[in-house]
Formats: C-alpha cells, structure tokens, sequence
C-alpha cells in the first residue's frame, strides 16, 4: 500500500467511523420518531478505483458499502439511507 498505517487510520476514522457513529446515534432516533432519512456523502472514488491516494479510495468504497448495507438493514423502520458520490469538477479543486 502507498500509504503509512496512520494515513489509513485517519482515512478510516474520517471517511468510515464518522458514518457509523452518526447511524448508531440517529438511526434509533429516527426509528422511534416513525423514521427519517440519512444522508452519506462518499466519492465518486467510492465507485470507480482511480490513482491517488489508496487510502482515500479504499475507505471511500467501505463508505458506500456501508450505506447501502444501512439502507436494508433499516428500511423497515421506515429509515432511509442514501449515498452520494460527487465527482470534482474542472477548474473548481
């Protein structure tokens, strides 16, 4: 791998625990209130592998993994779970 162990765990904790800390929070709330809706921001790295930084695209990827498998395990309590995966833009980095 490319990166140094640290630039995984500053990935992982960013990119994924960030996710499962927010849905161990706000899901249960969202269930008891009679549901709601959770928004993800991932990548479009999450999507397609691109060069850069592995880290980065690895964790991207485990973001949308992790809300579509948030999204199934909690539709029956009338919780959605939705993913986006913005992509830059020339000219706008």
């Amino acid at each position: 791998a490319e990166a140094a162990p640290s630039g995984w765990e500053r990935s992982w904790a960013l990119n994924v625990m960030q996710i499962v800390v927010g849905a161990e929070v706000l899901i249960p709330r969202m269930a008891a209130r009679g549901g709601g809706a959770l928004l993800v921001t991932a990548s479009a790295a999450g999507l397609l592998s691109q060069l850069g930084s592995a880290p980065y695209t690895a964790t991207k990827h485990a973001a949308v993994g992790l809300a579509e498998w948030l999204s199934i395990t909690h539709a029956h309590q009338n919780v959605a779970v939705c993913c986006i995966c913005p992509q830059a833009v020339a000219g706008t980095e």
